[in-house]
């Protein structure tokens, strides 16, 4: 996954979640909850070598549902979590440093916003970062 891919009508997003550790159930469980939300994703398989891989999310979803299963997941987790969409695709990584529900976005420009929104309000922030305007 190249490329962000941001449809008018759809908003469709190519994603990648990392910030998990080696064998971390979380990983499973944010694949688990954006798969609900409708996620093409996947957990791509590490080398086997015997070493801990540490696993990354990647696919595609709607913002909506993107921000649908990061804020399910935000409630039931401590650490809160970094969006940044400064890439091509956007990168979400969990962040032990920001407060439970706490999320930092880093928008396309570098701006940067702390907030700890509700699924709308998060939706909205996505749909910023991604599109490079300030909410």
């Amino acid at each position: 996954m190249d490329t962000l891919s941001v449809m008018a009508d759809e908003s469709i997003v190519e994603f990648r979640w990392d910030g998990f550790e080696p064998s971390d159930p979380d990983a499973d469980e944010a694949l688990y909850r954006l798969k609900q939300e409708g996620a093409d994703a996947a957990i791509p398989a590490g080398p086997a070598h015997g070493f801990a891989v540490v696993p990354i999310i990647l696919g595609a979803v709607a913002v909506v549902a993107l921000a649908k299963a990061v804020k399910s997941f935000l409630n039931d987790m401590k650490p809160g979590m970094v969006i940044d969409a400064r890439e091509e695709q956007i990168k979400i990584t969990k962040d032990k440093s920001l407060g439970r529900g706490t999320v930092l976005f880093i928008n396309k420009d570098g701006s940067t916003r702390l907030e700890n929104p509700n699924s709308e309000k998060l939706t909205e922030l996505i749909k910023s970062a991604v599109s490079g305007l300030k909410g």
